[in-house]
């Protein structure tokens, strides 16, 4: 069967060519759809992230509120570290995460940044409970009598260890956020 030319470009402009156009519409399409999920799942980050990073500020504000507290500054009841933000593994979701893990690669501020849900979840279920217990001993503390400044010691200093442990993940949030903000703005966000 041989084809003449006009016959080859007929044959080509009817059925290679719609294929083609096709093929080339739809990966162009999966690819700008791939490029807005992108955005949205780093601008939906953000804001998660920035949930966690206000209560952990908070929180941050009462650890150093119980540290520099005494006899005359320490109240009943203690004001408690929020955590409403957080809800285990579901806090951030698949997606997220997998687009915060795109983002910071390797980097580090305070902790390591691909370890974010370690990280946050120590502070909210450990460090949160440690300080509201570290509270009440302090509380325990003053309402004594007698002072035991050995004990007062002793509970300063872990409330100060707990402070900089938030410190550092206040720093993993920002940088994450910070991050999340320019993959959002990005032409071809990772």
């Amino acid at each position: 069967m041989n084809l003449t030319t006009s016959e080859f470009l007929d044959f080509a402009e009817k059925f290679i060519l719609p294929i083609v156009i096709g093929s080339l519409t739809f990966y162009l399409t999966s690819f700008l759809s791939q490029i807005r999920e992108r955005r949205n799942q780093s601008k939906l980050g953000v804001v998660r992230i920035n949930a966690l990073l206000e209560e952990v500020k908070t929180g941050r504000g009462i650890i150093e509120e119980l540290i520099n507290a005494d006899r005359e500054k320490i109240k009943e009841p203690l004001r408690i570290p929020p955590k409403k933000s957080f809800s285990g593994n579901q806090t951030l979701s698949d997606a997220i995460l997998l687009r915060i893990l795109a983002c910071v690669g390797d980097k580090k501020a305070g902790f390591p940044l691909n370890q974010v849900q370690i990280h946050t979840k120590n502070y909210f279920e450990h460090i949160t409970q440690h300080v509201i217990s570290r509270g009440k001993e302090k509380t325990d503390c003053y309402s004594t009598s007698a002072l035991n400044k050995e004990r007062l010691d002793k509970v300063n200093k872990s409330l100060k260890y707990y402070m900089d442990a938030t410190d550092n993940v206040i720093l993993m949030l920002e940088q994450i956020v910070l991050l999340l903000t320019r993959n959002s703005k990005a032409y071809f966000p990772k």
